[in-house]
């Protein structure tokens, strides 16, 4: 018998019976209903308030919540939205008793997602239907694609209550103590501070600039750019772009990054400011990874049609059945143990930059200890 087909249903491998809970006004209406879902195999109870409301879904799971839609003391929609916040019934499925004419799905202005509703009018067996389907439908596993969004939606949650509280915290902090105490603090303490500050703005700076760049490759400015504006460019000059622009900033945090070109004078078609950001996220993750080395080797050497951009670290090395992960959206691996690591949000934009520029990236383990985070791209001649 299947659960469209039944009135018991199977969770765990163990027969149930659904237990709906009937929110009237006219406790005999709510009494009339809750007879109809006896003889229909449920096992009904009834709330006429608020108040008792709360006691029924707090005394025992609830399976599903028939609600009139007119509740004078306190009405449906009230009652839907505070349903939707209480924890007992977050996730339980809501059927609105409306004044329509015909099965619907109502959306009410406060809410983030639309109700099944059943008209008064309706019998006994549209009813009931209404109830198995709604109980029936939330038994089923989420779809692959509502799962993704899930995940992806409290990957942002993450972001936003991390990412931009944690430097927030620093500049406020900071800018705090400076006005109510900087006579006191002295020169060294100001300076510490104003650089915490600094910081914390830097941090901020980039985060923004990584939603903005993401929002530019998911509307097609990215690949634009590589359609109109692809040169060939030598892998020796690209280095050499590379190293001028972001050397210093490396070299300012202690991080020594070293440069090994065997590319023997080879080009590639792309776009070089894409590439460079794409070589810069690559690096910066070799040396946040590598506490006690702080540095990182760029090796960049020919095979057959292509042309690898390998950065070679001595760091924590890489769980390569996590990389999936990892080059996701907001994807982080050991968050808990890597609390430092940042939005996840370079190495998907790293893996976009080297797809637009007709490349890819490669992973592998580092023989000694650390990792090899290759950027290939194809030589200009077979591009």
């Amino acid at each position: 018998m299947s659960r469209d087909e039944g009135y018991p249903y199977c969770v765990s491998g163990l027969l149930a019976i659904p237990r709906v809970l009937v929110v009237h006004a006219d406790g005999e209406e709510a009494q009339r209903l809750a007879d109809v879902l006896s003889e229909a195999g449920f096992t009904p109870a009834v709330a006429c308030s608020k108040a008792e409301f709360d006691q029924e879904t707090n005394a025992s799971q609830v399976d599903l919540v028939l609600v009139d839609e007119l509740l004078p003391s306190f009405g449906g929609e009230h009652l839907v939205e505070y349903a939707r916040r209480s924890a007992p019934t977050v996730q339980v499925p809501l059927l609105v008793l409306s004044e329509g004419e015909t099965l619907s799905r109502i959306r009410y202005h406060n809410s983030l997602e639309p109700f099944a509703a059943v008209p008064k009018r309706a019998g006994t067996r549209a009813l009931v239907d209404a109830i198995r389907r709604s109980i029936s439908f939330s038994l089923l596993p989420a779809h692959p694609v509502e799962q993704s969004n899930e995940s992806l939606r409290s990957r942002i949650i993450h972001t936003l209550s991390h990412e931009f509280r944690t430097p927030l915290l620093a500049i406020n902090t900071g800018v705090e103590l400076l006005i109510d105490n900087w006579q006191a603090l002295g020169e060294q303490k100001v300076k510490l501070l104003l650089q915490t500050i600094k910081h914390g703005g830097a941090r901020l700076q980039k985060l923004v600039n990584d939603f903005m760049t993401l929002q530019q490759i998911e509307v097609g400015l990215a690949q634009q750019a590589f359609n109109n504006s692809a040169r060939d460019v030598s892998i020796s000059d690209l280095l050499y772009s590379f190293m001028e622009i972001k050397g210093c900033d490396y070299q300012r945090d202690g991080a020594k990054i070293v440069v090994d070109d065997r590319s023997d004078g080879t080009q590639v078609r792309i776009v070089e400011s894409q590439v460079i950001d794409c070589l810069d996220r690559l690096v910066s993750n070799a040396v946040k990874f590598s506490p006690s080395a702080r540095g990182a080797e760029i090796v960049a050497e020919c095979d057959g049609g292509n042309i690898w951009l390998n950065v070679k670290d001595r760091g924590i090395g890489l769980d390569l059945d996590s990389l999936q992960e990892a080059i996701g959206i907001f994807g982080q691996i050991g968050r808990e143990r890597l609390e430092q690591q940042g939005s996840g949000l370079g190495l998907p934009i790293a893996n976009h930059f080297a797809s637009i520029n007709g490349g890819r990236l490669g992973f592998q383990h580092r023989d000694g200890g650390g990792s090899i985070v290759s950027l290939v791209l194809p030589v200009a001649s077979l591009h």
